[in-house]
């Protein structure tokens, strides 16, 4: 899971929901993304 050291230690800042989205804000702006999806979960980091 190397795609996510970047928010290994990261301070979570704020966590927002929607009907099928989750977004997971750090202190250093970057954001994870986890989407409910055909029965499963798809996860994105912007930067990655």
């Amino acid at each position: 899971m190397a795609k996510f050291d970047g928010v290994i230690g990261q301070l979570l800042m704020t966590i927002e929901r929607s009907d099928n989205e989750v977004v997971f804000v750090f202190q250093d702006n970057r954001f994870m993304f986890v989407n409910a999806a055909n029965e499963k979960l798809e996860v994105t980091s912007v930067p990655e």
